[in-house]
């Protein structure tokens, strides 16, 4: 049975939320007056439950992070991945940790195309054993990252 963790509502059934780490640098994406990726920007419709949480690491700012726990043995992770949008920083480098330790690292270098690719697997695991798991999500380094996380599935 596939439960999605919903970055805003979590999964209610079994009380699974998503911890957003420094909470003051997230923001609800669909509610943010001062992101630069705004509801006019993105088609909202296709954005699951019309929420996401929005964040762009700076170089030597502290790391930005999403904890989520789940028992399962797959795990799907989906955010939204803008290309070109004027004078906003669109480059991605996320690190995935599973159970503590480093498994994949996203990078998306956008294209001069506007094209918003929504429901992007930015990270898929297939193969764990069923139990309980610990995910990070985490984004520093030395480029300047935008994160737009929409909802984790687990199986």
């Amino acid at each position: 049975v596939n439960r999605t963790i919903d970055d805003q509502y979590g999964d209610i059934e079994e009380g699974i939320f998503p911890q957003y780490s420094p909470p003051e640098l997230w923001a609800q994406g669909a509610t943010c007056d001062h992101c630069s990726i705004t509801p006019g920007i993105l088609n909202v419709s296709q954005v699951f439950n019309g929420t996401w949480h929005d964040t762009t690491y700076e170089r030597g700012q502290a790391d930005r992070v999403i904890n989520v726990a789940f028992t399962g043995v797959a795990v799907y992770v989906y955010g939204i991945v803008p290309n070109s949008i004027p004078n906003v920083t669109t480059f991605a480098n996320i690190s995935f940790f599973l159970d503590n330790e480093l498994v994949h690292q996203y990078v998306h270098d956008p294209n001069t195309s506007s094209v918003i690719e929504y429901n992007t697997p930015v990270y898929v695991e297939t193969s764990l054993p069923n139990m309980e798991h610990s995910l990070e999500i985490r984004f520093n380094g030395l480029n300047d990252s935008l994160f737009l996380f929409d909802y984790v599935v687990y199986t």
